[in-house]
């Protein structure tokens, strides 16, 4: 976290999935590489949850940010 944005670099490992909790306000307030994360490649969007977009992330690579709810 610096200057209220968020920002992780996550690199998911061949043959599995992983469960990515990114803190926002919505959906629409998340992105993966500049390109908003609903719409992105091996990624789906799963739920809001307690100020947090949850996430189903296929193996690969991936930057998100967003900035602090």
């Amino acid at each position: 976290i610096e200057d209220g944005a968020f920002t992780l670099d996550l690199v998911v490992p061949p043959n599995t999935t992983a469960t990515v909790h990114i803190p926002a306000k919505k959906p629409l307030d998340i992105y993966e590489d500049g390109q908003l994360a609903t719409a992105a490649d091996g990624i789906k969007f799963l739920r809001m949850e307690n100020g947090r977009g949850v996430f189903s992330v296929d193996s690969g690579s991936y930057y998100f940010s967003s900035k602090q709810p």
